[in-house]
């Protein structure tokens, strides 16, 4: 059963990523201690660390990884995106912390409602069912991933994984009973993905939210899915935000409009697959493995895909080299970071990223401005070693 989405397009383009190594940070920290680690550790954990409760994924087959959009969609879509940043930008920070996102359908009723119908199911049968539409649903036992959800509103003990969408072939059930149930729930999915109004307080933001929404329906999985106790908003708001402090940085104004519709894409997939409660230390590879396969759509040019892969997919980089467990080992770290991002100015667009994402953890800029300097500090280091590689 295949896990992510994106491993076939790693297949397809072996996008460099950064190696796995052993992580000596502590985890599962609301705000670390300076006298504790590293500032930068710190700061870096907070973006994602390594709690992880569910480890099924369903198998993703159904999703609509070879339906080209045509021209006018694509273009449709990129006039949506590049509005929705633009009307972000606008945002104070006290205005975007008033900002309310939610769907007129939610995802905790969507998720009540399927289970009521698949109660009393053998556990293949459920599998079947999943497998047609292309998610799962998995039960929270880690009472901490609990107690944060209900503390921020949500009440629920099942979250999902994948991406529902009504696409399979009921001519390949021969089960009447899991026939019967995916017709019950083929509605429901209907109703979810497709006839399910985005609403907002900014009448501007919900209507391009429901413009992409039409085109890339995954991005509803992550309107009430909560984070970790560390954050302030749930997995859309903290993508919105990636994106609005994107749109902030005058450095993001110099790139030309190719990069600039990177970076408002990989902001807001590149935290699509994060576990719901809890940290979740692998949540930067499957949510750009996903967001490659979601984006063919797009049709990119190959370059740009890669580009788009890249970025996304080592948006943590920041952590990787400050979890060094001595100076040698961190040199060997900024190395590989150099690297990674050594092609054209990808590592300009990745410290742009990094800013933004480390804004967009509490309501203010209060992440950045405590730990952000080591990130410079590192992002010199790093700029050094990639000149030195060019040469």
């Amino acid at each position: 059963m295949k896990t992510f989405l994106g491993k076939i397009f790693q297949n397809l383009h072996n996008a460099k990523a950064l190696p796995a190594k052993k992580q000596e940070t502590p985890q599962n920290q609301e705000e670390p201690q300076e006298d504790s680690i590293d500032l930068m550790q710190q700061a870096s954990s907070a973006v994602g660390r390594a709690f992880v409760n569910i480890t099924n994924k369903p198998d993703l087959q159904n999703v609509s990884e070879s339906k080209f959009m045509t021209n006018a969609e694509i273009d449709d879509f990129n006039i949506s995106i590049s509005e929705l940043s633009n009307s972000l930008k606008s945002l104070s920070d006290e205005e975007y912390t008033d900002l309310s996102i939610e769907q007129e359908y939610s995802q905790t009723d969507f998720i009540k409602n399927c289970l009521s119908v698949i109660q009393g199911l053998e556990p293949e049968q459920q599998k079947e069912v999943f497998n047609y539409f292309g998610f799962e649903l998995h039960k929270i036992n880690d009472g901490r991933s609990l107690d944060i959800m209900q503390k921020k509103g949500v009440f629920r003990d099942y979250t999902m994984t994948g991406y529902p969408e009504n696409n399979g072939n009921l001519s390949d059930t021969s089960d009447d009973t899991v026939r019967k149930t995916i017709e019950q729930i083929s509605p429901m999915v209907d109703k979810f993905t497709v006839n399910n109004e985005i609403k907002s307080n900014n009448p501007q933001i919900a209507q391009e939210l429901n413009t992409i929404a039409k085109y890339f329906p995954e991005i509803r999985t992550m309107i009430g899915k909560i984070q970790h106790k560390t954050h302030a908003f749930d997995v859309i708001k903290h993508s919105l935000k990636v994106m609005q402090k994107i749109a902030q940085n005058p450095n993001y104004e110099k790139l030309n409009e190719t990069d600039k519709n990177i970076m408002l894409i990989a902001a807001l997939f590149h935290d699509i697959t994060k576990t719901e409660g809890g940290v979740d230390e692998n949540h930067a590879e499957t949510s750009a493995d996903d967001m490659a396969v979601i984006t063919q759509r797009l049709n990119l040019p190959k370059d740009k895909a890669k580009k788009l892969h890249t970025l996304a997919y080592n948006h943590e980089w920041l952590k990787f080299v400050n979890s060094g467990y001595s100076e040698e080992d961190t040199e060997e770290r900024i190395n590989e970071v150099a690297s990674t991002f050594k092609d054209g100015n990808l590592f300009d667009l990745a410290m742009i990223f990094t800013e933004a994402d480390l804004k967009a953890v509490k309501r203010d800029d209060y992440f950045y401005e405590k730990y952000g300097g080591a990130a410079v500090k590192f992002g010199e280091r790093i700029s050094q070693t990639i000149r030195k590689l060019r040469n």
